[in-house]
C-alpha cells in the first residue's frame, strides 16, 4: 500500500457521528449503548479480551493520571504499552499511542477501512466515532502485540463506549459538575454515572473527596464485589492529586512507582509553558468549573492576558469568575475547527460584567502579537489549535517544569 498522509488517514474518518462536535439535541438521535461496541468487539476477535488494561474515569484530572500510568508502565520493560485518550489536541491519531508514538497513518487507513466494513454490514452505519475510534483502538493494540494498555472514558463511564472492557484495575479521579445534561445534576448522580466502570473482581483505585461521592463507589463496590482502594486528595494542587492516584494504583498493580517524579515530566497541554516568538505562554486544557477554579490561583505573571474559547455547553460565569481578580486583560476568540461553541460576544459580556477588561478577537490576531505572558485556556481544542500554530506536539516528556 502505498504511504499516505496523516490527513488522507483522519480523512477515512470522517462521515461518523461525532458527540464531541454534535449539540445536545443531536446527541438525542443516536443513544448511549454498550451493545453494538461488545457486538463488534466479537467481530473483532475480542482483541482487548487477553490484555492488562487500566481503566480510568473522573471528572478532572482522568487523561493526566491516564499519561502517567502510561509513562511508568512503559518504563516497567513490559513490551509496547497502548495509551487511548480524548479528545487530542493537535492530531487525531495522539488518541491511540503505541509507546511514545501515536498510531500510523498507514495503520489508521487500514483499521478505518476494516471498521467501515464492520460498521456498513453489521450495524448500518449506527457505530459512533467514538465508538469507532475505541475499536480501531483496540484492534491496532491487538495487531502491535501491546500487553498492556490505558485507557481513558470518553464521556461517564457506566454507558461509555470504553467499558466493555474487562480491566485489570479501574481508577476514578475527582468528580465534579460535568455534562449535566447527560450525567445528572447532582454530584451523586454524577458519581454513580462515573462508578459505572466498577466491575465485579476489578479492584478499584478512588480518589478521596466528598463523603457523599465515596458513599456511591463504596455502595457499588460492595454491590459488586470489589475491592476499594483510597488515594488521598490533595486539593488545590492538581499534580500532586493525579500523582496519588498514579502511585496508589502502581501500588495496587504490585508495580513499582517508575519515573513519576512530579517535576520531571510534561503532560502536553497540563500547565505547559512555552517560550514563542518574543513571548511567555501558559497552555492548559481547563474546561470545567474545577479546573477552572484550580488553575486561576496558580497563574501568576501570566495572568497578563487571558485567551479564552469554550464549550456552548458548559456556564459562562462558572468558568470565567475564577478569573476574574487574577487576568489583567482578556481575548475572547471562536472556539476552533467549527465546533459548538459560546459565542465570544457573549463571554465578553459576562466577563464584563463581573468587572473585567477584554475584547473580542480572532485567533490569529491574538498569535499575531505574542509579547508578554499569556495563559490560553478554556477549551481543549482552543489549546490544540495553539499548539498546531506553535509547531508543537502534544507529547508527554521527561523534562523539568
Amino acid at each position: 500500500m502505498a504511504p499516505i498522509s496523516e490527513g488522507e488517514a483522519e480523512a477515512a474518518l470522517l462521515g461518523l457521528f461525532d458527540f464531541e462536535k454534535a449539540r445536545f439535541d443531536r446527541r438525542k438521535s443516536k443513544p448511549f449503548t454498550l451493545g453494538r461496541v461488545k457486538e463488534a468487539l466479537a467481530l473483532l476477535g475480542n482483541p482487548s479480551q487477553d490484555k492488562a488494561l487500566i481503566h480510568i474515569a473522573g471528572t478532572k484530572g482522568k487523561g493526566s493520571v491516564a499519561h502517567l500510568l502510561h509513562w511508568s508502565l512503559m518504563g516497567q520493560g513490559l513490551g509496547p504499552v497502548g495509551l487511548f485518550t480524548s479528545p487530542h489536541l493537535v492530531h487525531l491519531s495522539e488518541r491511540i499511542r503505541i509507546g511514545h508514538d501515536r498510531v500510523s497513518p498507514l495503520l489508521m487507513s487500514q483499521w478505518a477501512e476494516r471498521l467501515h466494513r464492520i460498521n456498513d454490514d453489521h450495524f448500518e452505519g449506527a457505530l459512533t466515532f467514538f465508538e469507532f475510534l475505541f475499536l480501531m483502538a483496540m484492534g491496532i493494540w491487538e495487531s502491535e502485540a501491546c500487553p498492556w494498555g490505558v485507557v481513558e472514558v470518553g464521556l461517564g463511564g457506566r454507558l461509555d463506549a470504553t467499558n466493555a472492557i474487562s480491566p485489570r484495575v479501574a481508577v476514578i479521579t475527582r468528580i465534579d459538575y460535568d455534562h449535566c445534561e447527560i450525567l445528572g445534576d447532582t454530584l451523586e448522580k454524577i458519581a454513580g454515572e462515573k462508578g459505572g466502570i466498577i466491575k465485579p473482581g476489578v479492584p478499584v483505585v478512588a480518589l478521596r473527596q466528598g463523603r457523599a461521592v465515596e458513599a456511591v463507589f463504596q455502595e457499588k463496590a460492595a454491590e459488586v464485589g470489589a475491592t476499594l482502594h483510597w488515594a488521598e486528595a490533595s486539593v488545590g494542587d492538581p499534580e500532586r492529586e493525579n500523582l496519588n492516584l498514579a502511585h496508589r494504583t502502581l501500588e495496587v498493580l504490585d508495580m513499582k512507582d517508575h519515573a513519576l517524579g512530579g517535576s520531571s515530566l510534561q503532560l502536553p497541554g497540563r500547565f505547559q509553558r512555552v517560550d514563542w516568538r518574543k513571548g511567555k505562554w501558559l497552555l492548559d486544557v481547563a474546561h470545567n468549573s474545577l479546573a477552572c477554579s484550580t488553575l486561576a490561583p496558580r497563574l501568576g505573571q501570566y495572568g497578563e492576558h487571558l485567551i479564552f474559547a469554550m464549550s456552548e455547553e458548559r456556564d459562562t460565569v462558572e468558568l470565567l469568575k475564577p478569573f476574574i481578580d487574577r487576568v489583567q486583560e482578556a481575548s475572547f476568540v471562536p472556539l476552533p475547527g467549527g465546533r459548538p461553541g459560546v459565542d465570544p460576544d457573549q463571554c465578553l459580556s459576562t466577563w464584563k460584567a463581573l468587572g473585567g477588561r477584554g475584547r473580542v478577537s480572532r485567533l490569529e490576531e491574538v498569535l499575531a502579537q505574542p509579547k508578554g505572558h499569556h495563559v490560553v485556556t478554556g477549551s481543549f481544542y482552543l489549546v490544540g489549535e495553539v499548539m498546531a500554530k506553535m509547531g508543537l506536539e502534544a507529547k508527554t516528556q521527561s523534562a523539568p517544569r
